[in-house]
């Protein structure tokens, strides 16, 4: 029985019968045709039982994740996890291009990480950029060409950070490279790199 359904007692030939919440203008009985009564007792303890059997489901499946998580946690292997999951891991890693956390003490230093990141500046970007280069101004393309290189680059430094065990990065430093270039334009390499750290 569904969360929405309806009980109904025929008070002629004693039958109980189910309907759907669109079908309740059904009020007669399906077979003697009597005037059916809504059996609310019924309707209520079902739907108790539809919501606690719901609940269960999403408490057995939280904990199957949970425990998915602390595994890829202990064994460095997050292949099992979605990229959501992944992205909530990583959304508490601090970076910082300072080489300390305020009110925060570091434990160990683990290693020294990087992300890099490619974008390529196709002909359209081209040909606004060079237009801008002429008759001056701010080039959004561009802009926002760099802008998503960065975002992805210190996400993937997190990403990076939660593979070794890491809690924070600090001295975090991102440099720009053109790595093909001339009159064709070329593509965008965006470094990201600084020490991964655990904290106390």
């Amino acid at each position: 029985m569904g969360l929405f359904d309806f009980v109904l007692d025929c008070p002629n030939c004693k039958k109980t019968m189910q309907f759907k919440t669109l079908d309740f203008k059904e009020v007669q009985c399906r077979t003697c045709g009597a005037e059916l009564i809504l059996n609310e007792r019924i309707c209520i303890l079902e739907i108790a039982k539809d919501v606690e059997k719901a609940e269960a489901e999403n408490e057995e499946k939280f904990q199957k994740r949970k425990s998915v998580i602390q595994e890829a946690r202990l064994t460095g292997d997050f292949s099992e996890l979605s990229t959501a999951e992944i992205e909530r891991l990583t959304a508490d890693i601090v970076l910082t291009t300072a080489l300390e956390i305020p009110n925060r003490k570091i434990d160990c230093v683990i290693e020294v990480i990087s992300a890099e990141c490619v974008y390529g500046m196709h002909i359209f970007k081209d040909f606004f950029a060079g237009v801008r280069d002429v008759f001056g101004g701010r080039s959004k393309a561009i802009q926002d060409t760099l802008r998503d290189a960065r975002k992805t680059a210190l996400a993937e430094l997190r990403r990076e950070t939660l593979m070794i065990g890491g809690d924070a990065v600090i001295g975090v430093d991102l440099d720009y490279h053109e790595i093909t270039g001339g009159a064709k334009g070329g593509m965008i390499m965006l470094v990201a790199s600084g020490t991964a750290v655990k904290l106390k």
